[in-house]
């Protein structure tokens, strides 16, 4: 992630109540620890750690059997090659990971899962630069050209497109893995029904059952009451790739924050009467005592129609049978361009942070550079619009319906960070796991053409780091306001590290129409794996306004630790814990506390 700035965000915290452990606490002790309760904060041991530079250590070190490998295979991982002629150390290459081991006595050590890399080149004839997806990068000298060469032929073959999703790594982790509980549909409904979406004046549509309305689409969608499914049918013939505006997420005050898709208005500003009903009773349904007992005065809760575009992309749209809500057809509603850029612009402000941080340590304008990236530059924004959105439905409680030009790149990254700025049960581990099963995954954002793993990904103008900018707003948010969230910065970076490594089927595929097709629930892991499932249940045992008892690192999560804060502890506070209040006009609760705690490992290099 990279450490930025942006500009002032809006963050709701009414009733939020969270705890860290500051290295300031006075109330830290250095008691014994019960184990009653964990906490799943990563550690730097379980995260690939790439280094531009590492120390010269000559070694003649052979592997004789699997035993002296440095790190442990995982389930499914075969070993397949290794080379100790290098000026670095000894590289071992699995079917999983790329690993490069310096010297048993320092430990330093590169860890690279082999879909993480994104592109490999060959530099005066003896050296191998390795650019990686996460913008990260370094680099392996060999002593002879014929070694060098036979690396990079070795590796580009593995990491070249999937053919077939068998292909991928995934598949044989998961197959001698026990059966995992699969309830993670089963908390995306409860969700709808926390957020009081499944009853008047809302109600849960299955015309998209099976995926036979929109591919891209859940197959559950929240819509108004009095909107049939026929006239469901008809909207969405009128929007890009058939994605019809639908809820996912409700304030207590009314207010609804809806996504889409571009309405294709064309040069002719062609209109849809069943797209215009139901954009209204959405501003009805906000407020439904006032639409159905008195009248409304023109101009008052008028929704807002959010355009992730700038106004001349949004009008270029329209050459190719696109556009924007024509607003004399839509009464009652604002349209707002955010002028955010698209993923070709996104694609470059990567490409040139990585180089810039690959160039940091020898430039002496690395404050220029970075600027000149545009990367901060796109954060801002992106959270700027995200804020515009908490202001309009927390403080005007007004409506708003968020698209960019087909809803799955610019749209769930606007819909997203402001629901974590609005709903605390999203800056819970739980929670942040829904909102991008639901915004990002539900909702068919493109992982498999996005980060290049795909089968048949073969278009580079496809890819773009849209999620990961996403994670580093994620990450902004948390620098500005470290207690609002149960989790830190390293649960993010393991986040982004296997959105690309195909360890988890999470992020394979397209939309969940293809992920059913390829039966990935059932054959690969939930990325919520990463974790370990027993910690949720000790979170929900926390009191919300104090901790009756010291807090620990999960142990069933990581190794013991020889950390400096392994017995650190949070005292009892003064006052007596209470139950948490509902928030938001939510029916459970909308937030837990959280514990913030430091942790090294070591031992042998796992994951």
């Amino acid at each position: 992630m990279v450490v930025g700035v942006p500009s002032p965000v809006t963050m709701v915290d009414e009733d939020m109540h969270v705890c860290e452990v500051p290295i300031f606490n006075n109330q830290i002790s250095n008691e014994s620890i019960p184990t009653s309760f964990c906490s799943t904060i990563p550690t730097l041991e379980s995260l690939p750690i790439l280094s531009t530079e590492l120390p010269i250590h000559k070694s003649t070190k052979s592997l004789n059997n699997i035993d002296d490998l440095p790190f442990e295979l995982l389930t499914g991982e075969e070993y397949i090659d290794h080379a100790n002629d290098l000026t670095d150390g000894i590289i071992y290459l699995t079917s999983y990971r790329l690993f490069i081991f310096t010297n048993e006595s320092s430990c330093s050590f590169i860890n690279c899962p082999l879909r993480l890399i994104d592109l490999i080149e060959m530099k005066d004839n003896i050296y191998l630069y390795i650019q990686c997806k996460d913008m990260r990068s370094f680099r392996l000298t060999f002593f002879t050209t014929d070694k060098c060469t036979y690396w990079l032929r070795k590796l580009t073959e593995l990491i070249s497109i999937p053919i077939n999703l068998e292909d991928l790594f995934a598949m044989k982790y998961a197959l001698l893995k026990p059966n995992q509980e699969r309830s993670l549909r089963d908390r995306f409904h409860n969700e709808f029904i926390r957020l009081q979406l499944d009853s008047y004046p809302w109600r849960l549509t299955e015309i998209n059952r099976n995926y036979e309305l929109c591919t891209s689409y859940p197959e559950f969608c929240v819509v108004p009451r009095t909107i049939t499914d026929e006239e469901i049918s008809e909207v969405a013939k009128f929007r890009s790739y058939r994605r019809f505006p639908t809820i996912v997420w409700r304030h207590s005050n009314g207010a609804v924050i809806a996504r889409t898709s571009q309405p294709e208005v064309g040069w002719l500003f062609w209109r849809s009467k069943e797209d215009e009903k139901m954009i209204q009773a959405i501003i009805n349904a906000c407020h439904p005592t006032t639409a159905d007992t008195l009248p409304r005065e023109t101009g008052s809760n008028r929704l807002l129609i959010l355009d992730a575009r700038s106004y001349t992309a949004a009008i270029a749209n329209r050459a190719k049978g696109g556009g924007f809500e024509y607003p004399p057809y839509y009464t009652d509603c604002d349209v707002q361009f955010m002028n955010l850029p698209n993923i070709h612009a996104i694609r470059k402000s990567a490409q040139m942070l990585r180089v810039a941080i690959a160039n940091a340590a020898q430039s002496e304008n690395w404050l220029s550079q970075l600027e000149s990236t545009r990367w901060l530059h796109n954060l801002s924004a992106l959270i700027g619009a995200a804020s515009f959105v908490v202001a309009n439905v927390h403080k005007h409680s007004r409506p708003v319906l968020v698209h960019c030009s087909d809803g799955w790149d610019r749209t769930p990254q606007i819909t997203a960070l402001a629901e974590i700025m609005l709903d605390s049960y999203y800056r819970t581990i739980e929670g942040f796991q829904i909102l991008v099963q639901r915004e990002w995954i539900a909702f068919g954002h493109k992982f498999g053409e996005r980060c290049g793993h795909g089968v048949g990904a073969n278009d580079p103008n496809e890819r773009s780091p849209v999620f990961l900018q996403w994670l580093d707003c994620v990450y902004q948010l948390f620098i500005q306001y470290p207690i609002a969230f149960e989790f830190n910065e390293m649960f993010l970076l393991k986040l982004a590290m296997h959105t690309y490594t195909c360890l988890y089927g999470t992020f394979l595929c397209n939309t969940d129409y293809e992920r059913t097709i390829a039966k990935l629930e059932t054959r690969t892991l939930n990325c919520g794996n990463v974790f370990c499932n027993s910690c949720a249940n000790y979170y929900k045992s926390i009191p919300s306004l104090n901790l009756t008892r010291p807090v620990r690192v999960c142990r069933d999560c990581f190794p013991k630790l020889d950390d400096i804060n392994n017995h650190t502890t949070i005292e009892q506070t003064t006052k007596s814990a209470s139950p948490m209040p509902i928030q938001n006009g939510c029916r459970q609760p909308n937030g837990t506390p959280n514990g913030s705690f430091n942790a090294n490992g070591g031992q042998k290099v796992k994951g």
